[in-house]
């Protein structure tokens, strides 16, 4: 399976990678069933070499509704099938869109045509709706809806003859990872097979050694942080299991019936999954098999590290990255985690910059400067259409992140605000544009603006400020169903107040700054909590 370059030399890409682990670790583990899921199609342990063939399959059938570069959207909770699907998608050439199931279906639907996606895997809830706004996509539910003849099992179980691997060149797109800007509307940062595997040699650097043995559970979406990280162990021979959703007992319990050794968590679970361990507390960590708990997708409080680490011991490794330049830009490490001088202000930041990749503050002024990367694991830029994209890098290559952050004197980055306005909820992006669009169309509403007020569960909480036009009033309840009737329901607002007008800047704009500044004055942290 292994292909080489005109020197005889791996190419270095994210399929060379995962081919070397199908060979290497043939007769290992790689995916493990759920079976507390009575509909998976997987019921027993898959080897790496069964991984493979059962990918194959898959690329067989795919190869029946698109050509090799089409873009192929996952929709999925976390599912053992869903590694399956992924391995064909990276090994013949294909490019993975992988996007929450908690979207709305016209967000969804909005996704696939601004990429040209030619087929969607989704949830079975989702696949009426999609059929009805989504023109000329191939949607295959992930489990039997009327109507729709190929599902998840059906992809899973094809008997179609694979098609040859092709040979793939570092540059050639293994994934678009939807974002949004000032506009509102997501945008795909592409992500090359250059740099999914920089991105799985850098994890590995800042990781406990992985291999054979180890067991990644993902609890956290599949399709962001948490399986960023699992492509360490995929590479490394390490095997996948899963939950399809996060609930902290069940965690616990299957992360020990498992001896899981890694557990990639956002920061609201991490919290969550530490209140409900500190309640069977006795004199050892509450998962004692455990080696890795890496975090990261927003920023959390000292005080929570601190329960954390006594908790579960030293297993907490924070890790840095967006969208458009791959996880570990940064990384506070398993050991920065532990008792010792300065403890709170180490966990305060987001550690130190990762080797393999230059990290820059730019515009430094009074300390504080905004973050710019540059190195492989950085996007090539974002999809546009089929044959052009916007670069996201300036002249010399670096990426300017939009966070703003003071560096310490042992090199650590202390994130303390975003120069944009996007909220992090629960580990989610949210990005104000888009929940203000819907707001906005809500009569009575005369402006509105959106904004990321503290709360102790989510880091931040979804705020609507509203300026209602004169003589007119709209209800919550009006503002919450057009949320409800058009975005995803992490987004929609948890409060709303009414101001008699918005602060402007020197241009005319509204002036979030000064909006958010009442409600973010007394927190200890400008990001998240």
């Amino acid at each position: 399976m292994s292909h080489t370059n005109d020197h005889g030399t791996p190419p270095d890409t994210w399929a060379a990678l995962l081919q070397e682990a199908h060979r290497r670790y043939a007769g290992q583990v790689a995916v493990l069933p759920d079976l507390s899921d009575a509909t998976s199609t997987l019921q027993a342990p898959m080897t790496y070499r069964q991984l493979y063939e059962a990918a194959s399959r898959v690329a067989g059938r795919l190869a029946t509704l698109a050509p090799r570069g089409a873009r192929v959207m996952l929709a999925l909770d976390n599912r053992p099938e869903t590694v399956v699907i992924e391995r064909a998608l990276a090994l013949w050439g294909y490019v993975r869109v992988a996007v929450s199931p908690r979207l709305h279906p016209l967000e969804l639907a909005f996704i696939a045509g601004d990429c040209g996606a030619r087929v969607i895997v989704c949830e079975a809830h989702l696949a009426a709706a999609l059929r009805e706004s989504a023109d000329g996509l191939e949607i295959i539910p992930a489990d039997p809806v009327d109507g729709f003849v190929l599902t998840l099992a059906g992809l899973i179980d094809a008997r179609n003859d694979a098609p040859a691997l092709p040979d793939i060149l570092p540059d050639d797109i293994a994934s678009l990872m939807y974002t949004s800007g000032t506009t509102g509307r997501p945008k795909g940062a592409i992500n090359t097979h250059r740099a999914w595997a920089a991105m799985a040699r850098r994890l590995l650097t800042r990781l406990p050694p992985a291999g054979p043995g180890d067991i990644l559970l993902h609890v956290a979406p599949m399709s962001h942080f948490s399986g960023s990280v699992s492509s360490a162990y995929m590479a490394s021979g390490g095997a996948i299991a899963t939950l399809r959703r996060f609930d902290p007992a069940a965690t616990l319990d299957r992360a020990r019936e498992l001896e899981a050794t890694c557990l990639p968590l956002v920061p609201t679970m991490l919290a969550a999954l530490t209140r409900e361990a500190s309640t069977l507390k006795a004199h050892a960590p509450a998962l004692p098999a455990m080696r890795a708990i890496p975090y990261g997708g927003s920023p959390v409080a000292p005080a929570t590290l601190e329960r954390a680490h006594d908790i579960f011991g030293p297993v907490l490794v924070q890790f840095y990255g967006m969208s458009e330049a791959l996880i570990p830009l940064t990384c506070l490490g398993i050991d920065e985690h532990g008792a010792g001088p300065e403890r709170e202000h180490r966990l305060a930041t987001a550690g130190s910059a990762v080797p393999g990749g230059d990290v820059k503050l730019d515009a430094v002024k009074e300390g504080i400067g905004e973050i710019c990367v540059r190195g492989p694991h950085v996007s090539a830029g974002y999809w546009l259409t089929q044959d052009a994209m916007r670069p996201a890098l300036d002249a010399d290559g670096w990426l300017h992140t939009g966070d703003l952050a003071s560096i310490d004197a042992s090199g650590r980055f202390r994130i303390v605000d975003r120069s944009n306005d996007v909220v992090i909820s629960g580990g989610f992006n949210i990005y104000p544009a888009e929940v203000e669009r819907v707001i906005a169309g809500v009569h009575g509403v005369a402006d509105v603006a959106v904004i990321g007020v503290p709360h102790e569960k989510w880091g931040e909480a979804v705020t609507a400020l509203i300026v209602e036009e004169p003589g007119a009033h709209c209800a919550d309840e009006d503002v919450l169903a057009a949320c409800r009737a058009q975005i995803a329901g992490y987004k929609k607002p948890l409060s709303i107040e009414r101001l008699d007008a918005f602060p402007k800047t020197s241009t005319g704009k509204t002036d979030k700054r000064a909006l958010r500044e009442r409600y973010w004055k007394d927190a200890p942290r400008k990001v998240g909590q």
